[in-house]
């Protein structure tokens, strides 16, 4: 049971996450008319209400089935690894539950709306407007990234030691043999 806790903890991050997402988007269609916006902190960025039908930058727009049915693959295949409690790393536990968070927000608003809302405007860049399930997806996907990055590093250091050990020991083996042989 001790070794599930983490699991437990994710699942609630992950239900708190999405709600966090969903009251910010209900929050954003009872207040500011589609297409209008907020100014927040000017020249800066703003709150603007805002409908995507599409992936990232409203790319796959209008393919809702297919972006349902890849959300859910991708979710299944998260909330599987999260289940089992294969992961064991915490920063790789953590990263794991933002993107499964972020995905079952947006997909949330795919099968109830057919889009998806969209609404912090960085306005001091050029910027598609996302959403705070975007927020956790990206922020979890950027970690992951790290994560399997300084895994691969600490590995590959790792072998390398191991490596240099088996050399030192088989120099060593040497000397000792050519020792042996001169007596």
């Amino acid at each position: 049971m001790r070794n599930r806790i983490p699991t437990f903890i994710s699942i609630g991050m992950i239900a708190v996450l999405v709600g966090i997402d969903q009251l910010t988007k209900y929050w954003v269609v009872r207040v500011i008319p589609y297409k209008d916006s907020v100014i927040v902190i000017k020249g800066v960025f703003d709150f603007t209400h805002w409908h995507n039908d599409g992936a990232a930058f409203g790319i796959l727009s209008g393919q809702q089935t297919l972006l349902i049915l890849v959300t859910g693959v991708f979710l299944v295949g998260g909330l599987v690894l999260l289940l089992t409690g294969k992961i064991r790393s915490k920063w790789l536990l953590f990263s794991v539950t933002l993107i499964i968070a972020g995905g079952i927000g947006n997909l949330v608003d795919r099968i109830s709306r057919q889009y998806v809302i969209d609404f912090i405007e960085l306005k001091f860049i050029n910027f598609a407007i996302f959403n705070f399930a975007d927020m956790c997806a990206v922020i979890g996907s950027v970690l992951l990234f790290f994560v399997v990055v300084s895994d691969e590093i600490r590995e590959y250091k790792a072998k390398k030691a191991c490596e240099t050990e088996v050399e030192e020991d088989e120099q060593q083996q040497l000397t000792v043999d050519e020792i042996n042989e001169d007596e």
